[in-house]
């Protein structure tokens, strides 16, 4: 079938842009009027500007204003329909009604998205149906919609990698933390986010803080140090770009931490030369995120000021942020659910486990691949290895994806070889220490999941860390 896309404009067409989709599953219409429901999938690539709304399941929708576009006769280029919803029916479809006086919902507005005003996402899809002569519109709540197709739901969880800026809707449970930074910003001209590894400071900064300062209009210029660029190169441009006309320019500094252990000479320069171009211009602001003991090896006495009073400590999730990490991305892919019992077990063996967060997210993503239909499960928690080993378990489902020789040469190259956890748990984490040679390196390179993999060469005279993080 053809589908029209008549609000995608394109200069370039007379005609509305059109993609060819065929039906990838239908769910007939059931003797109690639920279903009639299909799944289309498009067959060519999306026109340039098309793009995914944001979904969201949201079980009180009492009263919310919504809007829906519908296509009835005589409306080809369609027509904009507006009002209330009202309650749950036994079908667990929810009652829309149109506002008086406005265009009314009919068939031609069945299968349209609904946005929920309340909640700036699309909520379901509507349906009207026609009983007695008379035109009744519904909501089929999104998680019922995808819940027809369980591989339609995006995945809410990042595992070991960071969140970015694009994962914001994602990102939950620092809500404080991110007040506190944004005060921080307005008041000091030179921020340290520190905290401990894998406490999540680069995804605060990156999903939280920054969304919150271009949304107040910053400019926000990133600066990525490596260790053996100089730092004049990091630096080309940044001055004159910061100090040009316009308002307010953030600079952040992210994984300072990383050029501060190859390189301790270098962090300091660049520190130094942060901290002139952040007081020489009020308009000026830098961030940077460091592991807590970093500080001790960079600072020196001209910065003390600058960042005495703007350090910001990130500690780790206390139980209550760290549900609400777990259970609010999930109304983000609606129709995911957990079984019950599962997000208390969680917490509680979160609670004995240091670097918590890095852990319960990589489960989370683990248990996310394990579903089952639209279930998060306790046997697959219990299968993953828990909070505690469902790293290792990862490690050794990667293992297992090498050629024995990469696998064997891989164990020989981990600092904690005998045994399977040990091995396991070492390898997913940050392979470190004095063993871990270039050859390991070209063995995670090759591995099909090298994303899982980093290297962390500790610097002389520290405890190399072999624990899973997350930057």
């Amino acid at each position: 079938m053809e589908l029209d896309l008549p609000l995608l404009d394109d200069p370039d067409r007379d005609e509305p842009v059109r993609v060819t989709a065929e039906v990838a599953r239908w769910i007939p219409i059931a003797p109690e009027g639920t279903g009639d429901i299909a799944v289309l999938r498009v067959r060519n690539p999306l026109p340039a500007g098309a793009r995914m709304p944001p979904l969201r399941r949201v079980d009180q929708l009492w009263d919310h204003s919504f809007r829906v576009l519908g296509f009835p006769d005589g409306s080809a280029d369609g027509v904009w329909a507006t009002g209330r919803f009202r309650g749950r029916q036994g079908t667990r479809w929810f009652q829309m009604q149109a506002a008086t006086g406005e265009q009314p919902i009919v068939e031609g507005f069945s299968g349209s998205p609904v946005w929920d005003e309340e909640s700036g996402a699309v909520v379901g899809m509507t349906v009207a149906t026609d009983v007695s002569g008379t035109t009744t519109a519904y909501l089929i709540p999104i998680d019922l919609v995808l819940g027809v197709d369980p591989e339609l739901l995006p995945c809410p969880y990042r595992g070991l990698e960071p969140f970015g800026e694009e994962h914001a809707s994602f990102f939950f449970g620092r809500d404080d933390d991110i007040d506190r930074l944004v005060d921080a910003v307005d008041r000091r001209p030179l921020v340290a986010v520190a905290g401990p590894s894998g406490a999540g400071k680069s995804s605060l900064v990156r999903a939280g803080l920054l969304p919150r300062l271009r949304a107040g209009g910053a400019r926000v210029t990133e600066l990525r140090p490596l260790p053996g660029r100089p730092v004049a190169e990091v630096l080309d441009g940044v001055a004159d770009r910061a100090t040009g006309p316009g308002g307010r320019t953030v600079l952040v500094v992210d994984q300072f931490e990383e050029l501060a252990a190859t390189d301790p000479g270098a962090a300091t320069e660049l520190l130094e030369r942060i901290g002139e171009l952040v007081s020489a211009s009020d308009s000026v602001r830098a961030v940077l995120t460091l592991r807590s003991a970093t500080l001790d090896d960079v600072l020196v006495p001209e910065l003390a000021g600058l960042l005495g009073s703007g350090t910001v400590l990130v500690p780790p999730m206390d139980r209550g942020q760290l549900r609400h990490a777990i259970v609010s991305p999930a109304e983000r892919a609606p129709g995911l659910s957990f079984e019950q019992g599962l997000v208390d077990r969680i917490l509680d063996d979160a609670a004995a486990e240091p670097g918590q967060l890095p852990l319960v997210e990589s489960l989370l993503t683990e248990l996310w691949t394990r579903r089952e239909g639209g279930y998060l499960t306790v046997r697959a928690y219990e299968e993953a290895g828990g909070v505690a080993g469902v790293v290792a378990t990862h490690a050794e489902a990667v293992v297992a994806g090498f050629d024995p020789a990469d696998a064997d040469r891989l164990r020989r190259c981990s600092p904690r070889s005998p045994g399977r956890t040990a091995t396991a748990a070492s390898s997913a984490g940050r392979c470190a220490g004095p063993r871990w040679q270039p050859t390991c390196a070209r063995s995670c390179c090759g591995s099909p999941r090298a994303g899982s993999w980093s290297s962390n060469a500790a610097p002389t005279g520290r405890r190399p860390s072999s624990s899973p993080t997350r930057p």
